[in-house]
Protein backbone atom coordinates (compact mmCIF):
# COMPACT_ATOMS: atom_id res chain seq x y z
CA UNK A 1 0.00 0.00 0.00
CA UNK A 2 1.16 3.74 -0.63
CA UNK A 3 0.17 6.99 0.34
CA UNK A 4 -0.35 9.91 -2.02
CA UNK A 5 2.89 11.57 -0.48
CA UNK A 6 4.15 14.93 -1.25
CA UNK A 7 7.62 14.59 -2.91
CA UNK A 8 9.90 17.59 -4.38
CA UNK A 9 8.42 18.79 -7.63
CA UNK A 10 9.37 21.90 -9.15
CA UNK A 11 6.54 24.49 -10.54
CA UNK A 12 4.25 22.88 -12.57
CA UNK A 13 5.49 19.53 -12.62
CA UNK A 14 2.77 16.66 -12.48
CA UNK A 15 2.58 14.76 -9.24
CA UNK A 16 4.98 11.81 -9.73
CA UNK A 17 3.63 8.27 -8.69
CA UNK A 18 4.19 6.57 -5.68
CA UNK A 19 8.11 5.52 -5.37
CA UNK A 20 7.23 2.74 -3.22
CA UNK A 21 6.61 -0.33 -3.46
CA UNK A 22 8.79 -1.31 -6.67
CA UNK A 23 6.99 -3.93 -7.50
CA UNK A 24 3.20 -4.12 -8.90
CA UNK A 25 0.95 -4.41 -5.64
CA UNK A 26 -0.69 -7.65 -5.26
CA UNK A 27 -3.79 -8.31 -2.97
CA UNK A 28 -3.81 -11.04 -0.48
CA UNK A 29 -7.57 -13.07 -0.19
CA UNK A 30 -10.29 -12.45 2.03
CA UNK A 31 -10.65 -15.45 3.85
CA UNK A 32 -14.06 -16.99 3.43
CA UNK A 33 -16.93 -15.50 5.75
CA UNK A 34 -17.93 -17.37 8.94
CA UNK A 35 -21.56 -17.98 10.07
CA UNK A 36 -20.92 -16.78 13.82
CA UNK A 37 -17.67 -14.95 14.92
CA UNK A 38 -16.88 -11.62 14.11
CA UNK A 39 -14.95 -11.07 10.63
CA UNK A 40 -11.21 -10.84 11.10
CA UNK A 41 -9.29 -7.75 10.52
CA UNK A 42 -8.22 -7.57 7.07
CA UNK A 43 -4.87 -7.54 5.18
CA UNK A 44 -4.36 -5.75 2.43
CA UNK A 45 -1.12 -5.05 0.01
CA UNK A 46 -3.48 -3.21 -2.26
CA UNK A 47 -2.03 -0.05 -3.58
CA UNK A 48 -2.94 3.02 -1.31
CA UNK A 49 -1.99 6.30 -1.30
CA UNK A 50 -2.62 8.79 1.20
CA UNK A 51 -4.17 11.85 0.00
CA UNK A 52 -2.47 14.59 0.00
CA UNK A 53 -0.27 16.44 -2.66
CA UNK A 54 1.68 19.59 -4.04
CA UNK A 55 0.23 22.66 -4.94
CA UNK A 56 3.60 24.27 -6.70
CA UNK A 57 1.44 25.22 -9.65
CA UNK A 58 -0.38 22.16 -10.22
CA UNK A 59 -3.48 21.12 -8.10
CA UNK A 60 -3.12 18.55 -4.97
CA UNK A 61 -3.80 17.86 -0.88
CA UNK A 62 -5.24 15.48 1.07
CA UNK A 63 -8.11 13.50 1.74
CA UNK A 64 -11.43 14.04 4.22
CA UNK A 65 -14.61 11.83 4.52
CA UNK A 66 -17.60 11.84 6.81
CA UNK A 67 -18.47 8.90 8.14
CA UNK A 68 -22.69 8.99 8.91
CA UNK A 69 -23.23 5.94 11.92
CA UNK A 70 -26.72 5.77 12.97
CA UNK A 71 -28.27 4.91 16.24
CA UNK A 72 -27.81 1.28 17.63
CA UNK A 73 -31.21 1.02 18.48
CA UNK A 74 -33.25 -0.66 15.87
CA UNK A 75 -36.37 -1.41 17.73
CA UNK A 76 -39.15 1.06 17.38
CA UNK A 77 -40.62 1.83 20.61
CA UNK A 78 -44.05 0.16 21.00
CA UNK A 79 -46.60 1.40 23.62
CA UNK A 80 -49.57 -1.48 24.43
CA UNK A 81 -52.98 -0.25 25.98
CA UNK A 82 -55.04 -2.33 28.79
CA UNK A 83 -56.53 -5.66 26.64
CA UNK A 84 -59.97 -4.12 26.41
CA UNK A 85 -58.22 -1.24 24.65
CA UNK A 86 -57.75 -0.62 21.22
CA UNK A 87 -53.85 -0.76 21.37
CA UNK A 88 -51.59 1.76 19.70
CA UNK A 89 -47.93 2.81 18.87
CA UNK A 90 -45.47 5.41 19.83
CA UNK A 91 -44.14 6.62 16.49
CA UNK A 92 -41.03 4.70 15.51
CA UNK A 93 -37.37 5.71 16.44
CA UNK A 94 -36.48 7.52 13.37
CA UNK A 95 -33.00 5.53 12.51
CA UNK A 96 -30.43 6.44 9.49
CA UNK A 97 -30.32 3.24 7.64
CA UNK A 98 -29.28 4.51 3.81
CA UNK A 99 -27.21 7.50 2.63
CA UNK A 100 -30.68 8.72 1.13
CA UNK A 101 -32.66 8.91 4.23
CA UNK A 102 -29.87 11.09 5.66
CA UNK A 103 -30.20 14.61 6.41
CA UNK A 104 -27.06 15.64 4.09
CA UNK A 105 -27.27 19.40 3.37
CA UNK A 106 -28.41 19.17 7.59
CA UNK A 107 -25.28 17.36 8.38
CA UNK A 108 -23.39 19.77 6.11
CA UNK A 109 -24.91 22.84 7.28
CA UNK A 110 -23.74 22.50 10.51
CA UNK A 111 -20.35 20.72 10.27
CA UNK A 112 -19.26 22.95 7.38
CA UNK A 113 -18.25 26.30 9.04
CA UNK A 114 -15.69 24.25 11.72
CA UNK A 115 -13.75 22.56 8.40
CA UNK A 116 -10.71 23.96 7.16
CA UNK A 117 -8.40 24.48 4.35
CA UNK A 118 -4.74 23.78 5.21
CA UNK A 119 -2.20 24.86 2.99
CA UNK A 120 2.02 24.16 3.63
CA UNK A 121 5.25 25.56 2.49
CA UNK A 122 8.35 23.71 2.75
CA UNK A 123 11.51 23.92 1.29
CA UNK A 124 13.41 20.86 -0.47
CA UNK A 125 15.86 19.94 -3.01
CA UNK A 126 15.41 20.27 -6.72
CA UNK A 127 17.87 20.20 -10.00
CA UNK A 128 21.55 20.15 -9.32
CA UNK A 129 21.04 20.57 -5.37
CA UNK A 130 18.87 24.16 -6.16
CA UNK A 131 16.30 24.85 -3.12
CA UNK A 132 13.30 24.77 -4.23
CA UNK A 133 9.58 26.20 -2.48
CA UNK A 134 7.13 23.17 -1.87
CA UNK A 135 3.53 23.71 -1.16
CA UNK A 136 1.13 21.20 -0.36
CA UNK A 137 -2.79 21.24 0.72
CA UNK A 138 -4.85 19.73 2.77
CA UNK A 139 -8.08 19.61 5.23
CA UNK A 140 -8.89 19.67 9.19
CA UNK A 141 -11.39 20.74 11.58
CA UNK A 142 -12.19 22.72 14.41
CA UNK A 143 -12.63 20.94 17.68
CA UNK A 144 -11.99 23.26 20.23
CA UNK A 145 -13.40 26.75 19.85
CA UNK A 146 -9.80 28.52 20.86
CA UNK A 147 -8.58 27.23 17.61
CA UNK A 148 -7.67 23.57 18.13
CA UNK A 149 -7.52 21.79 14.85
CA UNK A 150 -7.17 17.94 13.99
CA UNK A 151 -5.31 16.95 10.55
CA UNK A 152 -3.24 14.61 9.56
CA UNK A 153 0.58 13.66 9.83
CA UNK A 154 1.24 14.02 6.16
CA UNK A 155 -0.41 17.08 5.63
CA UNK A 156 1.93 19.17 7.58
CA UNK A 157 5.11 16.85 7.73
CA UNK A 158 8.46 18.90 6.97
CA UNK A 159 6.19 22.45 7.03
CA UNK A 160 7.93 25.46 7.26
CA UNK A 161 4.66 27.59 7.53
CA UNK A 162 1.28 26.43 8.18
CA UNK A 163 -1.57 28.57 6.64
CA UNK A 164 -4.92 27.61 7.61
CA UNK A 165 -7.77 28.94 5.73
CA UNK A 166 -11.90 29.10 7.64
CA UNK A 167 -14.81 28.82 6.10
CA UNK A 168 -15.70 32.53 6.39
CA UNK A 169 -12.58 33.26 4.45
CA UNK A 170 -10.28 34.49 6.61
CA UNK A 171 -6.56 33.23 6.52
CA UNK A 172 -4.49 32.57 10.13
CA UNK A 173 -1.07 31.54 10.62
CA UNK A 174 -0.92 27.49 12.48
CA UNK A 175 1.70 26.34 15.00
CA UNK A 176 2.11 22.81 14.55
CA UNK A 177 1.77 21.76 18.71
CA UNK A 178 2.28 18.04 18.02
CA UNK A 179 2.83 15.21 14.82
CA UNK A 180 2.65 11.34 15.10
CA UNK A 181 4.09 9.76 11.32
CA UNK A 182 3.35 5.89 13.27
CA UNK A 183 -0.73 7.34 13.29
CA UNK A 184 -0.57 9.67 10.73
CA UNK A 185 -2.15 12.14 13.05
CA UNK A 186 -1.48 15.93 13.98
CA UNK A 187 -2.71 18.70 15.83
CA UNK A 188 -2.37 22.58 14.53
CA UNK A 189 -3.40 25.59 16.63
CA UNK A 190 -4.23 29.36 15.47
CA UNK A 191 -4.67 32.37 17.13
CA UNK A 192 -8.48 33.31 17.42
CA UNK A 193 -11.85 32.37 19.50
CA UNK A 194 -15.08 32.09 19.36
CA UNK A 195 -14.31 29.81 16.70
CA UNK A 196 -17.19 27.17 15.36
CA UNK A 197 -16.14 23.52 16.37
CA UNK A 198 -17.23 19.82 15.37
CA UNK A 199 -18.32 17.59 18.32
CA UNK A 200 -16.36 14.20 18.54
CA UNK A 201 -18.43 11.02 18.13
CA UNK A 202 -18.02 7.22 18.61
CA UNK A 203 -16.98 5.27 16.18
CA UNK A 204 -17.17 2.19 18.02
CA UNK A 205 -21.11 1.96 17.39
CA UNK A 206 -20.59 1.88 13.54
CA UNK A 207 -21.72 -1.04 11.49
CA UNK A 208 -21.08 -2.23 7.77
CA UNK A 209 -23.16 -0.30 5.98
CA UNK A 210 -23.93 2.97 7.97
CA UNK A 211 -24.16 5.81 5.62
CA UNK A 212 -21.12 8.41 5.46
CA UNK A 213 -20.65 12.12 4.72
CA UNK A 214 -17.20 12.96 3.30
CA UNK A 215 -16.55 16.87 3.14
CA UNK A 216 -12.82 18.10 2.47
CA UNK A 217 -10.69 20.45 -0.40
CA UNK A 218 -10.62 17.93 -3.13
CA UNK A 219 -7.85 19.10 -5.93
CA UNK A 220 -7.68 22.28 -3.77
CA UNK A 221 -9.90 23.73 -6.25
CA UNK A 222 -11.59 26.92 -5.61
CA UNK A 223 -14.59 27.82 -3.79
CA UNK A 224 -14.48 26.20 -0.84
CA UNK A 225 -14.58 22.12 0.25
CA UNK A 226 -16.64 19.46 -1.49
CA UNK A 227 -19.16 16.99 -0.16
CA UNK A 228 -19.53 13.23 -1.15
CA UNK A 229 -21.66 10.38 0.26
CA UNK A 230 -21.12 6.44 0.96
CA UNK A 231 -21.32 3.95 3.52
CA UNK A 232 -19.25 2.19 6.00
CA UNK A 233 -17.62 -0.58 3.78
CA UNK A 234 -15.51 -2.48 6.59
CA UNK A 235 -14.20 -1.55 9.99
CA UNK A 236 -10.89 -2.31 11.62
CA UNK A 237 -8.56 -2.37 8.63
CA UNK A 238 -4.98 -2.30 8.38
CA UNK A 239 -2.62 -1.06 6.09
CA UNK A 240 0.83 -0.74 5.33
CA UNK A 241 2.11 2.84 3.50
CA UNK A 242 5.14 2.68 1.06
CA UNK A 243 7.39 4.17 3.90
CA UNK A 244 6.87 0.95 5.84
CA UNK A 245 4.09 3.14 8.24
CA UNK A 246 1.56 0.47 9.64
CA UNK A 247 -1.92 2.50 10.01
CA UNK A 248 -4.06 0.68 12.00
CA UNK A 249 -7.93 0.47 12.96
CA UNK A 250 -8.88 1.97 10.54
CA UNK A 251 -12.42 2.30 8.75
CA UNK A 252 -13.22 1.66 5.10
CA UNK A 253 -15.41 4.07 3.33
CA UNK A 254 -17.09 4.43 -0.72
CA UNK A 255 -17.35 7.85 -0.05
CA UNK A 256 -14.98 9.62 -2.63
CA UNK A 257 -12.18 11.28 -1.37
CA UNK A 258 -9.26 13.30 -3.45
CA UNK A 259 -5.77 14.36 -2.97
CA UNK A 260 -6.83 17.85 -0.92
CA UNK A 261 -9.22 15.73 1.30
CA UNK A 262 -6.60 14.72 3.92
CA UNK A 263 -6.80 15.47 7.60
CA UNK A 264 -10.83 16.41 7.40
CA UNK A 265 -13.53 14.96 9.14
CA UNK A 266 -15.89 11.55 8.81
CA UNK A 267 -18.91 12.28 10.33
CA UNK A 268 -22.01 10.19 11.75
CA UNK A 269 -25.60 11.16 10.53
CA UNK A 270 -25.47 13.74 14.00
CA UNK A 271 -23.02 15.08 12.45
CA UNK A 272 -20.03 14.12 14.65
CA UNK A 273 -16.71 13.02 14.23
CA UNK A 274 -15.97 9.64 14.00
CA UNK A 275 -13.32 9.25 11.76
CA UNK A 276 -10.46 11.49 10.00
CA UNK A 277 -9.16 10.16 6.22
CA UNK A 278 -6.03 9.35 5.55
CA UNK A 279 -5.75 7.32 2.26
CA UNK A 280 -7.61 5.55 -0.67
CA UNK A 281 -6.95 2.68 -3.16
CA UNK A 282 -4.78 4.23 -6.08
CA UNK A 283 -5.66 1.09 -8.11
CA UNK A 284 -9.05 0.66 -7.20
CA UNK A 285 -12.36 2.26 -7.41
CA UNK A 286 -14.40 3.88 -4.08
CA UNK A 287 -11.62 2.39 -1.65
CA UNK A 288 -10.88 4.89 1.15
CA UNK A 289 -9.62 4.77 4.85
CA UNK A 290 -10.31 7.07 8.10
CA UNK A 291 -8.75 6.50 11.64
CA UNK A 292 -11.52 5.62 13.93
CA UNK A 293 -11.91 8.08 16.42
CA UNK A 294 -11.79 6.06 19.00
CA UNK A 295 -8.53 5.23 18.30
CA UNK A 296 -7.16 8.51 17.33
CA UNK A 297 -8.61 10.66 20.28
CA UNK A 298 -6.18 9.73 23.18
CA UNK A 299 -3.09 10.30 21.13
CA UNK A 300 -5.00 13.65 19.50
CA UNK A 301 -5.11 14.78 23.15
CA UNK A 302 -1.64 13.75 23.63
CA UNK A 303 -0.27 15.36 20.37
CA UNK A 304 -2.11 18.95 21.93
CA UNK A 305 0.32 18.64 24.75
CA UNK A 306 3.42 17.99 22.39
CA UNK A 307 3.40 14.22 23.49
CA UNK A 308 4.47 11.53 21.49
CA UNK A 309 3.76 7.96 22.05
CA UNK A 310 7.55 6.43 21.65
CA UNK A 311 7.27 3.84 18.48
CA UNK A 312 10.07 1.85 17.92
CA UNK A 313 12.33 1.73 14.68
CA UNK A 314 14.16 -0.67 13.10
CA UNK A 315 15.43 0.82 9.86
CA UNK A 316 14.78 -1.45 7.09
CA UNK A 317 12.21 -0.99 3.55
CA UNK A 318 10.97 -3.95 2.30
CA UNK A 319 8.56 -5.64 -0.21
CA UNK A 320 6.78 -8.45 -0.72
CA UNK A 321 8.29 -11.55 -2.71
CA UNK A 322 6.26 -12.97 -5.69
CA UNK A 323 7.40 -15.65 -8.25
CA UNK A 324 9.49 -13.01 -10.59
CA UNK A 325 11.02 -11.32 -7.87
CA UNK A 326 12.20 -14.78 -6.63
CA UNK A 327 13.02 -16.39 -9.37
CA UNK A 328 15.29 -12.91 -10.41
CA UNK A 329 17.26 -12.68 -6.87
CA UNK A 330 17.38 -17.03 -6.85
CA UNK A 331 15.39 -16.63 -3.93
CA UNK A 332 15.25 -20.06 -2.14
CA UNK A 333 12.14 -18.82 0.32
CA UNK A 334 8.93 -17.85 -0.82
CA UNK A 335 7.37 -16.42 1.95
CA UNK A 336 9.20 -13.10 4.21
CA UNK A 337 9.82 -9.75 3.81
CA UNK A 338 12.72 -9.08 1.16
CA UNK A 339 14.90 -6.07 2.78
CA UNK A 340 15.68 -3.72 -0.50
CA UNK A 341 17.30 -0.73 2.06
CA UNK A 342 18.81 -0.49 5.42
CA UNK A 343 19.09 3.10 7.43
CA UNK A 344 22.42 3.64 7.94
CA UNK A 345 23.50 3.74 11.93
CA UNK A 346 19.57 2.04 12.99
CA UNK A 347 19.26 -0.96 14.68
CA UNK A 348 18.76 -3.12 11.40
CA UNK A 349 22.71 -2.02 10.04
CA UNK A 350 24.14 -2.36 13.82
CA UNK A 351 22.30 -6.16 14.17
CA UNK A 352 23.89 -6.63 10.39
CA UNK A 353 20.67 -6.77 8.38
CA UNK A 354 21.33 -6.50 4.39
CA UNK A 355 19.67 -5.55 1.57
CA UNK A 356 18.92 -8.77 -0.17
CA UNK A 357 18.24 -10.19 3.28
CA UNK A 358 14.70 -11.89 3.31
CA UNK A 359 13.46 -11.68 6.88
CA UNK A 360 11.40 -14.40 7.73
CA UNK A 361 10.73 -13.69 11.60
CA UNK A 362 10.91 -10.74 13.94
CA UNK A 363 11.01 -11.90 17.88
CA UNK A 364 8.15 -14.59 18.48
CA UNK A 365 6.15 -13.86 15.66
CA UNK A 366 6.90 -15.19 11.34
CA UNK A 367 7.02 -12.92 8.76
CA UNK A 368 5.66 -14.06 5.59
CA UNK A 369 5.05 -10.38 4.45
CA UNK A 370 6.15 -6.67 5.04
CA UNK A 371 2.45 -6.86 7.19
CA UNK A 372 3.86 -9.09 9.73
CA UNK A 373 7.04 -7.41 10.07
CA UNK A 374 5.20 -3.97 10.81
CA UNK A 375 3.13 -6.36 13.45
CA UNK A 376 5.63 -7.42 15.38
CA UNK A 377 7.39 -3.82 15.64
CA UNK A 378 3.90 -2.45 16.50
CA UNK A 379 3.92 -4.92 19.72
CA UNK A 380 7.19 -3.58 20.61
CA UNK A 381 9.22 -0.73 22.41
CA UNK A 382 12.24 1.08 21.78
CA UNK A 383 15.24 -0.44 23.43
CA UNK A 384 13.85 -4.00 23.00
CA UNK A 385 16.08 -6.52 22.39
CA UNK A 386 14.32 -8.43 19.16
CA UNK A 387 15.64 -11.48 17.23
CA UNK A 388 15.65 -10.82 13.62
CA UNK A 389 15.81 -14.40 11.28
CA UNK A 390 16.89 -13.72 7.84
CA UNK A 391 17.74 -15.89 4.57
CA UNK A 392 20.77 -15.23 3.06
CA UNK A 393 22.48 -16.98 0.55
CA UNK A 394 20.98 -20.00 1.40
CA UNK A 395 21.66 -19.67 5.01
CA UNK A 396 19.62 -18.94 8.14
CA UNK A 397 20.69 -16.30 10.31
CA UNK A 398 19.63 -14.80 13.67
CA UNK A 399 20.85 -11.72 14.00
CA UNK A 400 20.28 -9.28 17.34
CA UNK A 401 18.71 -5.86 17.47
CA UNK A 402 18.00 -3.28 19.94
CA UNK A 403 15.07 -1.20 18.77
CA UNK A 404 16.07 2.30 17.77
CA UNK A 405 13.14 5.00 18.66
CA UNK A 406 11.77 6.62 15.21
CA UNK A 407 11.67 10.53 15.09
CA UNK A 408 8.60 11.62 14.34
Amino acid sequence: MSYFDRPPTTPGSPLPPPAWPPGPPTVEPEPPAAPAPPAPRARSRVGLALLAGLVAGALGGAATGFVVADSRDDTPGVVTSAPSETPTTTAPTQVVTTVSELDVPGVVERALPAVVSIQVTSVGTGPFGRPITQRGSGSGFIVESDGIIYTNNHVVEGAEQVKVTLHDGRQLDGVVLGTDAGSDLAVVKVDATGLPTIPIGDSTKLRMGDPVIAIGNALALEGGPSVTTGVVSSLDRDITTNTGERLRHLLQTDAAINPGNSGGPLLNAAGEVIGINTAAAGNAENIGFAISMDHAKTLLEGLRDGTVTPRPFLGVQTTPIDEATRQQLGLDVTDGALVVAVTPGSAAENAGVRAGDVITKAGDREVRDPDDLGDALSDAKPGDRMTIEVRRGGQQLALEATLGQRAN
